[in-house]
């Protein structure tokens, strides 16, 4: 019998309506209201498991081509979700053509955020959240998590027959089907502008690295949505690193209530999938925090210190911790990979001195792996950070391969990630700054070509740019929602010689956004400044701007035209805090720190 069941009396006291419940007891909850749009209320079913603690959470999202079904439609996973232990959120959204793009993605974000908002009300852990989505429903699920900012990030994707790829799939049928014409109110004609539109809103365009892991569900013979996306879409994450398992159903097709007779065993696949994607095991806490002060675990290369390696200490910080965690790392050079997993919050690395502390690996993306094929960048960082809220002082982290390519010391996929009196060594894609945002105070950063690079909103303040050979500062590929990507203030630019020559930048992504305020400028700045990657049509989409600049390398006269020249009003308002506040107002300036 399914461990969900209706609560009249709640429906009495105060239903969808009423006062707000600390924790509401094991049962089935219909019709909540999680939001408003477009003149309706939005609503979903949430179930409650029997059992005491939080319980990792899925957001379940029905399919119907974006115009049609119903949360219902997702019953076949409530029993087995809730057996497993699985707080569950089945979700209605805006349906087309009553509601064009982006309606339903609009809806479905604002789910996350509901659910990451009300999780514990309902003994849900809002730190697990995971997306079950089928079809068009597997679509958003898809790329909501692709696309996420740092308040809508889920833990774990589920993609059961997700379209990914739609340009592919229109120019596979000869044009937008009747679906996609609904959803986007256009002809079925194929043209540049609807190439343009369906590019957009497929996930597929958005891979990139740090990105939960994904589970794809697909039936070979499925014609309305072929199993070629589902391949496709999993190599385009496997290219980033992003980890992607595929279930292939043997001879189905599209409609899943025919996959019992073929896989009768794909939804416990689902569900084991998840659990452990989701459900980590817990590790016994590090010894509390007494009187408000941090836990301080310390490494040190002598083993004079509780850990020998700093991946060690990491370890030894439990999941889920929500306690502030200080690692003290002893003078010494420490040659390992070191990752902190976005389940482990609030760890802040703190050395002595950054010339004397040094995290360092030496991969870079020319090295074969055991099929013969190069790693590739994303598998190169010396040093990963996943998780939100961390800090670094006093600390040099290095990739020691030399000038061999892409070699990355530092990714960044955290939000709310302050650096301060940090030093990041090597030559071609020294920090990879991705996701989420982050802070650098008083850092030194070396390399020649692309050496800060990524999607990432950063603030660098007061930051040494140290370039190594000719090449180019920063390669960003700032989504085009975002109004920030990189940041330079008060910065100074020099060469590891008079002869180097650098460009403050060039666009990996359309939409890049860097921005340079009172940065002295030596003679290694080239006149133009900045370069277009031999895509002139990047001139009249990234966003690229100085304020100020000074030194034989600030020559405004000599700019590409098509970089801004930002007036002081402009630049004025451009301040750490307004770059980084987000929707949480984060000011990490505001924020005290005893180095």
């Amino acid at each position: 019998m399914i461990k969900c069941f209706w609560y009249f009396a709640w429906l009495v006291i105060g239903g969808i309506s009423g006062g707000a419940v600390s924790e509401q007891p094991a049962g089935l909850y219909e019709d909540i209201i999680y939001g408003t749009a477009g003149g309706q209320s939005l609503l979903l079913d949430a179930c409650v498991p029997e059992g005491k603690g939080l319980r990792p959470a899925v957001i379940l999202i029905h399919g119907g081509g974006w115009s049609g079904g119903d949360k219902k439609d997702m019953e076949f996973l409530y029993k087995p979700l809730s057996d497993a232990g699985f707080v569950w959120f089945s979700i209605n959204y805006r349906l087309a053509p009553q509601h064009r793009w982006p309606a339903c993605i609009e809806d479905v974000r604002t789910a996350i955020r509901w659910v990451r908002a009300n999780a514990a009300e309902y003994r849900g852990d809002a730190a697990r959240i995971a997306l079950i989505g089928y079809s068009a429903g597997g679509h958003l699920a898809c790329l909501a998590a692709v696309q996420a900012d740092p308040a809508e990030r889920v833990q774990a994707v589920v993609g059961i027959a997700p379209p990914t790829d739609h340009e592919a799939d229109s120019a596979r049928r000869g044009g937008l089907s009747p679906s996609m014409q609904k959803l986007l109110d256009r002809p079925g004609e194929m043209n540049d502008d609807a190439r343009t539109m369906l590019q957009r809103i497929s996930p597929i365009q958005y891979v990139n690295a740090g990105l939960p892991p994904f589970l794809l569900l697909h039936g070979t013979d499925d014609n309305s949505v072929p199993y070629s996306q589902s391949v496709h879409f999993k190599a385009r994450l496997d290219h980033y690193c992003a980890p992607c398992e595929i279930i292939t159903i043997e001879g189905a097709g599209h409609r899943i209530s025919e996959w019992n007779q073929i896989r009768p065993q794909y939804v416990k696949e689902i569900v084991d999938w998840l659990t452990r994607a989701v459900q980590a095991q817990r590790r016994p806490a590090v010894p509390g925090s007494i009187a408000g002060k941090p836990v301080e675990l310390t490494v040190s290369a002598d083993g004079q210190g509780r850990f020998t390696s700093v991946q060690a200490a990491v370890d030894a910080v439990p999941d889920g911790n929500l306690e502030p965690v200080t690692i003290t790392i002893a003078p010494g050079v420490y040659k390992e990979r070191i990752a902190v997993p976005r389940y482990k919050r609030f760890i802040h690395f703190k050395g002595q001195d950054a010339e004397k502390t040094i995290l360092t690996f030496d991969l870079y993306a020319g090295i074969k792996n055991d099929d013969g094929k190069e790693i590739g960048t994303f598998r190169t960082p010396s040093v990963t950070i996943e998780a939100d809220d961390f800090r670094a002082d006093n600390i040099t982290f290095e990739n020691s391969a030399g000038p061999v390519g892409q070699a990355v010391a530092m990714a960044v996929f955290g939000d709310r990630v302050v650096f301060q009196n940090c030093c990041f060594l090597g030559w071609q894609d020294t920090i990879l700054d991705h996701v989420g945002r982050h802070y650098y105070e008083n850092c030194t950063i070396l390399g020649h070509c692309d050496f800060i690079f990524g999607g990432g909103t950063a603030f660098f303040e007061k930051c040494r740019i140290v370039c190594l050979k000719n090449g180019y500062i920063t390669a960003a590929s700032t989504p085009d929602f975002e109004p920030f990507g990189y940041v330079f203030s008060h910065c100074t630019i020099t060469g590891q010689s008079q002869e180097v020559r650098t460009y403050l930048g060039r666009p990996w992504r359309d939409y890049a956004n860097v921005i340079f305020l009172n940065t002295e400028m030596s003679e290694v700045v080239r006149p133009a400044g900045w370069y277009n990657w031999d895509k002139p049509y990047r001139e009249t989409t990234s966003r690229y701007a100085e304020f100020g600049s000074t030194g034989p390398g600030a020559n405004p006269n000599a700019r590409v035209p098509w970089a801004e020249k930002l007036t002081e009003e402009q630049a004025r308002v451009i301040k750490a805090q307004k770059v980084l506040a987000g929707k949480d107002g984060w000011n990490p300036t505001a924020i005290k720190h005893n180095n």
